[in-house]
């Protein structure tokens, strides 16, 4: 089992169903990891994402957005996040994620929060 792995499918699918709520906030949302674009694909099919899906294997975004790795099996990976961009800025971030297919309601709060 890979470390940090557990709940990605069901946050990649809970965001994806709650898809039409980000738009509804004027929200738009993309997906990154260190997968390669084929491996992202046959991903997004098999769960049919509405929204991009990012390959970083380089991990080119790491230093500049601040976003935390950790290492397995020989290789570097990120850590479960969530950066809300407004403007080309980070004004939130979400980090300790401890309920992964609940984090996207979250982010919806969230946002409905820094709205008002």
């Amino acid at each position: 089992m890979l470390p940090g792995a557990r709940g990605c499918t069901a946050e990649t699918c809970s965001f994806r169903d709650l898809a039409s709520e980000f738009a509804a906030q004027e929200t738009a949302f993309l997906g990154l990891s260190t997968q390669d674009r084929a491996c992202q694909a046959e991903a997004a099919a098999r769960l049919h994402l509405p929204y991009p899906l990012l390959s970083d294997s380089a991990l080119a975004l790491a230093s500049p957005l601040g976003l935390a790795t950790f290492s397995f099996q020989g290789a570097r990976l990120y850590r479960r996040a969530t950066l809300v961009i407004e403007a080309g800025a980070i004004v939130h971030r979400f980090t300790e994620i401890s309920d992964p297919g609940g984090h996207p309601a979250e982010v919806l709060s969230w946002l409905a929060a820094a709205d008002s």
